[in-house]
């Protein structure tokens, strides 16, 4: 696999002028940290793709469980077929601010985001 790398704020990252490549389990921990963050409808070329958190997540009473296995169900649904499962999805919050943790194994290998 091979993507553009992204900075903090999903900007390209540009070095000397040209654009900077993430290769195999770098590119894929990127892609489903993208694949995470995208709400549903943010995507012009396809508008059902994502999480609807402003309906299903924020608006639920479904509660922790509830968001973290539509986050699960997300990250599974890798149409590359890197993603082989996932083993554990934590969410965790402060006053502002929900932060996941995630372990993930892939054809790449096991890593956490």
């Amino acid at each position: 696999m091979k993507t553009l790398k992204q900075d903090e704020n999903n900007n390209i990252v540009i070095e000397n002028g040209q654009p900077v490549f993430l290769y195999d389990g770098e590119a894929c921990a990127q892609s489903i940290k993208n694949r995470i963050g995208l709400c549903i409808g943010e995507n012009p070329f396809n508008i059902n793709e994502g999480i609807d958190y402003f309906s299903d997540v924020l608006g639920s009473m479904g509660g922790k469980n509830f968001i973290e296995e539509s986050i699960r169900n997300r990250i599974l649904n890798d149409t590359d077929n890197e993603v082989i499962s996932v083993e554990s999805v934590e969410l965790t919050k402060d006053n502002k601010n929900i932060s996941l943790e995630a372990k993930i194994h892939t054809i790449w290998g096991v890593f956490e985001i």
